[in-house]
């Protein structure tokens, strides 16, 4: 059952695969543009049964893996995940909007997430929380909460959608949603720009994978009202965080 579900979802997503496709990966049949083969890269491994995806093999490392395409500043990603441990105390992490250096946005990235200016959807599984996490720099002040909800996590596989207008209105879709789960309008301190990129992280413990990823040049289309998240469900706490992504 789970085997039909997948492979009826990896068609639907390719089916999405239109002009406006930046990134097109469902690991199967290719790997292009991701950095891969150093020892702390993610991998290409076979997940039973979903095929292959792009995994942490080494919990006890700090991985992260970069797609090199850069990215125009209006974008929407999607993408399938599951974590490998649910409770465990470090974060499963997507980067957004990942600046190759301070200096240089459009610089390829290298090295941990949590060392780059960026937009970080983090799976705070220590405290169940989802998070939006906004850096600005590379110290312990520069990285800030932006907004959070309450989430039991578990190991199943889910779907993430991430939206930005190139803006600062930003949306995160779980399971396909029809209206977002998180979203902040970052004008003030909005760090998204053209030509940066996409990445995903899973420092110390964590553990899981993604697959199917869709990259398009387009953002779905904005709520018109913050009425449509789901009270009670939802806070935004503005906060400096030593928290890592």
């Amino acid at each position: 059952m789970k085997l039909r579900a997948a492979a009826f979802l990896a068609l639907a997503l390719a089916a999405t695969a239109s002009a406006d496709t930046l990134i097109y990966t469902d690991f199967d049949n290719n790997a292009a543009g991701w950095t891969l083969g150093a020892a702390d890269n993610l991998v290409v491994e076979d997940v039973w049964p979903f095929g292959k995806v792009l995994a942490d093999t080494t919990p006890s490392a700090d991985l992260w893996s970069y797609h090199t395409t850069p990215l125009p500043a209006e974008r929407t990603i999607d993408l399938d995940f599951a974590l490998a441990d649910p409770t465990g105390p470090d974060p499963f992490v997507i980067g957004m909007h990942v600046w190759g250096s301070v200096d240089d946005p459009t610089a390829v990235p290298s090295g941990p997430m949590r060392d780059h200016i960026g937009y970080f959807v983090v799976f705070d599984t220590a405290r169940q929380h989802l998070q939006l996490q906004r850096r600005n720099g590379t110290g312990p002040d520069d990285l800030a909460v932006l907004i959070e909800m309450l989430y039991f996590f578990d190991d199943q596989p889910h779907h993430l959608r991430m939206t930005d207008c190139g803006c600062g209105r930003i949306g995160i879709y779980l399971n396909h949603a029809t209206s977002p789960d998180l979203y902040i309008y970052d004008k003030e301190g909005y760090v998204g720009r053209q030509g940066t990129y996409f990445g995903v992280g899973m420092p110390g413990a964590a553990g899981g994978w993604v697959d199917n990823v869709i990259v398009e040049g387009v953002p779905v289309p904005e709520p018109s009202s913050l009425l449509l998240l789901t009270a009670g469900l939802l806070y935004v706490r503005r906060r400096r965080s030593g928290a890592s992504a």
